[in-house]
């Protein structure tokens, strides 16, 4: 049965958090999860639409959540469609050619609530949900013992840092860094033709989900090398397995030798950190190559560093071995999502 999005939910602007004070919260953008505060706009599940900015970063919540005003939020009619099932017909909608926007992509309740769903009952939506719903759990629990996996590593980078002699060095003596260069949007293709494009922290929050590809790269990164976000968002270091092109809001991070690999990840953790204490602009946060190059890190003596590796290694292999699992379980949720929501 055919309806439109405002027969089924009720569409609700987000609102100013920066008067909250730090809690348990958590509060989204149109990039994902910003910060956590004390007080809630919504206790329930729903489905958020962005209003500004990255159109087709649609997310799916439940239980309390407070939303910035670049986000909409649904309270959502459960005796037609269910949650889950309205997220993934959003998600298979390319919201982008629904802009009103001119120098800022937007979205409006108006243009929203005259989108058409077809939805079938509530027992089909709930089969196909369940369908789904395993591979989801999958690649959720893989993310866990990603981050167990990563804790403990920190721990022992921490305490070898604690217990060793150091030297101050600047991180251009470890790694090569490369910042992303957006080609033209007359190049992107949602056909795999060309290179993977990771523009910014949206394709790669989580798992790497590239949105579109590239057919005249002009930045690229290769295998073993890391990625994060350096505009608006940063951060969210990954390790990438094959060759992408990388727009102006991603960098990358190559180590200059193989032993190196961990401490690079956690320094550019550690880098990251920093530069979201202090802020480096205006409006949003940008780091530059040269702030990359020239960020002071303590490094302990060589056969400190190389037994560092020899026992962390396996550990981050571990996590490789998950993260490439999740990329073959994405495409499968994919396949599946296009085979029900066509």
């Amino acid at each position: 049965m055919k309806y439109r999005l405002g027969d089924l939910v009720q569409i609700k602007y987000g609102k100013d958090h920066k008067k909250l004070n730090a809690g348990n919260i958590p509060v989204y953008g149109t990039g994902g999860l910003m910060r956590r505060v004390n007080d809630f706009i919504y206790d329930g599940d729903s489905v958020l639409i962005p209003r500004k900015g990255s159109l087709n970063n649609v997310m799916y919540v439940t239980n309390k959540f407070w939303t910035v005003d670049t986000m909409f939020w649904t309270k959502i009619d459960k005796n037609k469609i269910l949650p889950k099932y309205l997220y993934y017909c959003l998600s298979k909608i390319d919201l982008s050619t629904f802009n009103v926007g001119s120098a800022v992509p937007s979205l409006t309740i108006k243009i929203l609530n005259e989108i058409t769903l077809e939805v079938p009952s509530l027992q089909i939506q709930n089969e196909i949900i369940s369908k789904i719903k395993p591979i989801e759990d999958k690649i959720r629990l893989n993310n866990k013992i990603n981050d167990n996996l990563i804790a403990i590593s920190k721990a022992k980078w921490l305490d070898l840092l604690s217990s060793t002699s150091t030297t101050e060095v600047v991180m251009n003596k470890i790694a090569k860094i490369t910042m992303g260069q957006s080609p033209k949007s007359s190049t992107y293709n949602t056909n795999n033709e060309g290179l993977p494009l990771l523009n910014g922290a949206t394709d790669f929050r989580e798992n790497i989900n590239p949105q579109r590809w590239t057919s005249d790269p002009k930045r690229v990164v290769y295998p073993n090398s890391y990625i994060f976000g350096v505009r608006a968002t940063i951060g969210l270091t990954t390790k990438v397995y094959q060759k992408y092109a990388i727009g102006r809001g991603t960098g990358a991070a190559t180590p200059i030798n193989i032993i190196y690999d961990e401490f690079l990840y956690f320094y550019l953790e550690d880098l990251f950190k920093f530069y979201s204490q202090t802020g480096s602009g205006s409006v949003y946060i940008n780091i530059s190559k040269k702030e990359f190059e020239n960020y002071k890190i303590d490094v302990p003596k060589i056969s400190f560093i190389e037994q560092f590796h020899s026992e962390i290694n396996p550990l981050f292999n571990q996590i490789k071995n998950n993260k490439l699992q999740n990329i073959t379980l994405l495409q499968i949720k994919k396949d599946m999502l296009n085979k029900y929501f066509q």
